[in-house]
């Protein structure tokens, strides 16, 4: 072989007669794109669970004006879902298929205020019956540490409380991601 085929042997080893039947029978099909580099970082943001709830743990009690700089910026989506609730929940939240019963906003509201007033919100929504809460937090434009305070709180304290079962972003029509949908476990009977 001379130099010049060498090379294409080693990148190319199929025959011109296979490479015309591999085309052949390829023909009317489109390669498929994979990515070379890494995948670029997901826009969902999933607060992480920091410690198991124990099952006997006070409802509302650990709700706290504790909360730290998560990175979530104005138009990131939140979400979460408890251990066993399927993804099929958070999807349709998603999709905008969630009606909600109750509705908070939190607009003007400081932490302080804000943490009196979900808890106080999820307490009345399940003495009522209610589980699908839109709770508006707002987008955070205003908010002094340049990061969407209540929205960045909402997404640590959201997963410590045991009646939520799932949360997610709002769709555009109740909110965006200036609000969040919490779908609440099903009130004890009594």
């Amino acid at each position: 072989m001379n130099g010049a085929n060498e090379g294409q042997d080693e990148v190319n080893p199929l025959s011109a007669a296979d490479r015309a039947l591999f085309h052949a029978a390829a023909k009317g099909t489109r390669r498929l794109r994979t990515p070379r580099t890494a995948p670029p970082p997901r826009t969902s943001v999933r607060p992480q669970q920091r410690h198991p709830r124990p099952a006997q743990e006070a409802t509302d009690a650990g709700w706290s004006t504790q909360h730290e700089d998560l990175g979530i910026s104005a138009l990131s989506t939140l979400s979460h879902r408890a251990p066993g609730v399927p993804q099929r929940v958070l999807q349709s939240m998603a999709r905008g298929n969630f009606v909600p019963q109750q509705r908070l906003d939190l607009h003007g509201d400081n932490l302080e205020t804000a943490a009196q007033r979900v808890p106080e919100a999820i307490t009345q929504a399940l003495a009522n019956r209610r589980r699908r809460l839109l709770v508006v937090h707002g987008k955070g434009h205003r908010s002094s540490g340049g990061y969407p305070l209540l929205k960045t709180w909402l997404a640590t304290q959201l997963p410590r409380d045991t009646r939520v079962l799932a949360f997610r972003s709002a769709a555009e029509k109740d909110g965006g991601t200036g609000a969040l949908y919490l779908l609440l476990r099903r009130p004890e009977r009594g």
